[in-house]
């Protein structure tokens, strides 16, 4: 995938979620910030665990969840991270709670070596 392609709705994404995050238990909205918000395309990144800390997960949701919210999806490779994407797009706290409600967390431990 090159700079700047666009993927399909069904696409999974991954976004780093760390234990700051949580609140009573609960994935804060918080988390889904930033006009370009740093995601990775679970089905190239081939080992998410390597670059998770122990304590760190990921909130998984599919590219249609962010069109819905008007947001852009477009990937971004890195060179230490071919994975690498961008949710692109003003994250009011509808759209930051849209984010988190269609998300999914997997915990370090269920995510390892996944794609």
């Amino acid at each position: 995938m090159s700079k700047g392609d666009r993927f399909e709705g069904g696409e999974r994404l991954w976004r780093r979620i760390h234990p700051h995050f949580f609140k009573d238990g609960r994935m804060t909205s918080a988390a889904f910030s930033g006009f370009e918000m740093s995601v990775d395309i679970a089905s190239v990144q081939k080992d998410m665990s390597v670059t998770l800390g122990a304590d760190t997960g990921v909130a998984e949701f599919q590219v249609v969840a962010a069109q819905k919210l008007n947001q852009r999806t477009v990937a971004d490779p890195l060179p230490n991270n071919p994975a690498h994407a961008l949710v692109v797009g003003h994250k009011s706290k509808s759209v930051k709670r849209g984010l988190r409600d269609a998300a999914t967390f997997h915990s370090r431990g269920t995510i390892m070596g996944t794609a």
